[in-house]
């Protein structure tokens, strides 16, 4: 998820392994979050720094991979971060452990149920 984002999973497979591998991971997070989102009753869900967290070293997306495409656009690339949760590893054994496993509810993600406007449309 990118920090302060509402409702936003992206995938960017491995540059060390299958691209899949990956979008897999990355699916199942993505089901194992909006299914404890329908168990809590939220309908949202966002991942913002915390105070200890805004001041840590903003890092390239993807270290140690320059083909020409990639260093073209990296400025328009998502940054990680330089420490657990805001980490792009290339690890894959890590990543299966981590996305499978985490609990949900981390004291990082934020659920929310925010009020919406309901709209009455009344019969003439």
């Amino acid at each position: 998820m990118l920090s302060d984002v509402l409702n936003m999973v992206q995938t960017f497979g491995y540059i060390n392994a299958s691209w899949t591998l990956r979008a897999d991971l990355t699916s199942e997070y993505v089901c194992r979050l909006i299914n404890q989102m329908d168990k809590l009753g939220m309908r949202q869900v966002s991942a913002p720094l915390s105070e200890a967290d805004k001041g840590m070293q903003a890092r390239k997306y993807i270290e140690d991979f320059t083909p020409g495409y990639m260093m073209r656009t990296a400025h328009l690339m998502p940054r990680q971060g330089d420490r657990e949760l805001w980490l792009n590893t290339q690890n894959y054994t890590q990543d299966k452990k981590m996305i499978r496993n985490a609990p949900l509810e981390d004291g990082v993600l934020k659920f929310d149920k925010p009020h919406s406007a309901v709209t009455k449309v009344s019969a003439a």
